[in-house]
């Protein structure tokens, strides 16, 4: 079992320490389950609407552009042809939702060998759970201001829901808000620190033994 320094909700020293289990932040890094998971999770965005016209819904070309015989040229049927300008397209895109999933036990590994790698390199945190009666984003400004990650990229995992302080950070650029276990390997990635709620690492723990 690793430690780590329990701070304050406000950034200060608690004197505290917190366990983080070795089967997740202590793991070896499986750098394929984390690249499949990220180019899952980039695949699953894609909204799958873009489109492109074929030749019959391309408006126009209703008439032969010239006759059929007598200029000397190769005969044809529409000016909407592929080979026209202004024509249909062949064998473009059309709306669909391609999905790709991913075997539980390498989601699970991609996930945690993001957070040892984060762990190794000293960018993993944990705050006492905050307990703002009211959203002030400058609480969180503050909060990163005392941690020393003002201006990085952080992604905060929560011990539970807590709209009070998603809505506190959801305006702040660069931080992002997750709950735990429901976060992906790419938002480690994405993230240059990782902040957890005291109760965040308990609680991976259990989801994820």
């Amino acid at each position: 079992m690793a430690e780590v320094d329990i701070r304050s909700s406000g950034g200060q020293a608690s004197g505290r320490k917190a366990e983080l289990s070795d089967a997740i932040f202590g793991r070896a890094v499986d750098r394929e389950a984390v690249y499949q998971s990220v180019r899952a999770y980039q695949q699953n965005q894609s909204q799958g609407t873009r489109s492109t016209k074929t030749r019959a819904e391309v408006s126009g070309g209703g008439a032969k552009p010239y006759r059929q015989k007598g200029t000397g040229r190769a005969r044809q049927g529409s000016n909407r042809a592929p080979h026209y300008e202004g024509g249909g397209i062949v064998h473009g895109p059309k709306p669909h939702r391609a999905r790709q999933t991913l075997p539980k036990r390498m989601r699970r590994a991609a996930i945690c060998s993001a957070l040892s790698e984060k762990h190794a390199a000293g960018c993993v945190h944990v705050i006492e759970t905050p307990a703002y009666e009211e959203p002030k984003t400058r609480r969180v400004v503050e909060l990163l201001e005392s941690l020393g990650l003002a201006g990085r990229r952080v992604l905060f995992v929560m011990d539970g829901e807590s709209p009070v302080f998603y809505r506190s950070a959801r305006n702040i650029p660069q931080v992002q808000v997750r709950v735990a276990p429901a976060f992906s390997a790419r938002d480690v990635l994405w993230a240059q620190d990782v902040v957890l709620f005291e109760g965040a690492p308990a609680k991976l723990a259990e989801v994820w033994r």
